[in-house]
């Protein structure tokens, strides 16, 4: 969807999509990065389950977390791909493996500080997502 700048009160020019507000257009993302992250990155997604399997039941962790222990999943053009993280962990929750405990802020300098969500391993899980 293409939209025109707007000029804010202060002045400046900037896209702020105003009307791109759609729930169903929500759910449908995250449906297709849960699809990405379970198809279509085979290997990210083996590391990220090896080193899901070493955690104990209890464990916390943020997306972060596994970023940092097994990198960014990546299209096979190379670029990284954000939602199969976000994918990969929502596949968990919805199985019950992994439970939503808290929030905190990212401390990746390209997350600018967004709020994550702290997941705590609730069950050992034998689990193709």
């Amino acid at each position: 969807m293409k939209m025109d700048p707007i000029v804010t009160p202060q002045g400046t020019q900037q896209n702020l999509f105003l009307s791109v507000f759609d729930k169903d257009m929500s759910k449908a993302e995250k449906e297709r990065g849960t699809t990405l992250a379970a198809n279509a990155l085979v290997e990210w997604k083996k590391k990220a389950w090896d080193w899901l399997d070493k955690l104990p039941v209890g464990s916390e962790f943020t997306a972060d977390d596994l970023v940092s222990a097994v990198g960014l999943p990546t299209h096979e053009d190379g670029r990284p791909n954000n939602n199969g993280v976000g994918g990969f962990i929502s596949g968990l929750a919805k199985v019950g493996a992994v439970r939503c405990v808290g929030y905190t802020n990212s401390d990746r300098v390209t997350n600018h500080a967004r709020v994550l969500r702290i997941w705590r391993k609730v069950s050992y899980f034998d689990l193709e997502l």
